[in-house]
């Protein structure tokens, strides 16, 4: 994917025809699991929607144009949170209502300044987003793989109980996260540091901590008693919020530098290794593995991360030195 001069949405075919792969991919694994074709067919258009709304939000990271990246990003986070609080209210909360709800979400942010899009596949002249796409797709992996994979391991109230766990905690989250990133994103692209200091750290701590008993009494009274989550799988999620949520400075200073190479690797391995824990996991653990396999995959992307500021900032020191010297 590339970008005409700011303007205009580019594919090549090539890319095209991967995505639809994965797309189909995904789309036959759901199938094979449920045994419901619409379940096969909407998860597969879900996923190739995932593709284009990546590239429409890195698109607009990568103009500068910082407002329409956070609508889009609120549109896709909060779209499905409306169409499913309706459904909850309406006891209509199914596996396919709850992918229906993204994929519209999907499609609501792709139909908003819809002149972005070209239909000529062609290879134009200008920035990449393909690198930060690639990246967020990966971490949608990360924070989706899992209820996917527990679909065909356990039972339904389980996997529910999980998804309805996971969904408050990430909603608390990810609306922080995304906090943040509107306040400090133009910021760190125009070159002013933006720190996450003890206030952050301590203050997403604290939430967390109040977040484990309010995840345990949160789903028991949203669900009328139905689903209650335990206190281990409210830890997992919880602590899988909590490394996303501290990542998220490290995530900004990330993209504003434009040297993603080595970030988009470690997000490629991270996400085959939370596949494959959760398949490996999943039928001895049940959905306690799986919050601990998105804890643990959170807790090494931050470390990746904090390693990679570490490395830059030695770098830093290295070369004034040099320059001092030379003066």
């Amino acid at each position: 994917m590339s970008a005409d001069g700011h303007r205009r949405i580019r594919f090549q075919q090539s890319e095209l025809w991967v995505a639809v792969a994965a797309a189909a991919g995904v789309g036959l694994y759901v199938g094979a699991v449920r045994e419901y074709n619409i379940d096969a067919l909407i998860t597969g258009l879900c996923m190739l929607s995932f593709v284009f709304a990546e590239s429409s939000t890195s698109f607009e990271l990568g103009a500068g144009r910082f407002n329409r990246y956070l609508i889009i990003l609120a549109t896709r986070a909060l779209t499905p949170l409306l169409f499913l609080g309706t459904l909850f209210v309406l006891d209509s909360v199914t596996f396919t209502t709850a992918i229906c709800s993204t994929f519209a979400a999907n499609l609501i942010s792709l139909s908003l300044w819809p002149g972005r899009w070209s239909a000529a596949l062609e290879r134009a002249k200008g920035i990449s987003s393909h690198s930060v796409g690639a990246m967020n797709m990966a971490l949608w992996i990360i924070a989706s793989a899992d209820r996917l994979i527990l679909e065909g391991i356990v039972q339904p109230l389980e996997l529910a109980t999980y998804a309805m766990a996971y969904g408050l905690v990430d909603r608390v989250f990810r609306s922080l996260s995304n906090a943040y990133i509107a306040r400090n994103l133009r910021r760190s692209f125009q070159g002013t540091s933006s720190k996450s200091g003890a206030l952050y750290i301590g203050g997403m701590a604290l939430i967390a901590v109040l977040l484990v008993p309010g995840v345990h009494w949160g789903t028991n009274i949203l669900s009328g008693g139905r689903y209650v989550a335990g206190y281990d799988v409210a830890i997992g999620v919880v602590a899988a919020g909590l490394f996303m949520v501290w990542s998220a400075p490290r995530y900004v200073a990330l993209m504003a530098s434009g040297s993603y190479r080595s970030s988009m690797g470690m997000l490629g391995l991270l996400a085959g290794l939370n596949i494959g824990g959760n398949f490996i996991v999943g039928p001895y653990f049940g959905i306690v593995g799986a919050a601990f396999v998105s804890a643990a995959t959170y807790l090494l992307w931050l470390i990746w991360l904090l390693g990679r500021s570490m490395h830059q900032k030695s770098t830093v020191l290295m070369i004034g030195r040099h320059v001092r010297v030379a003066a």
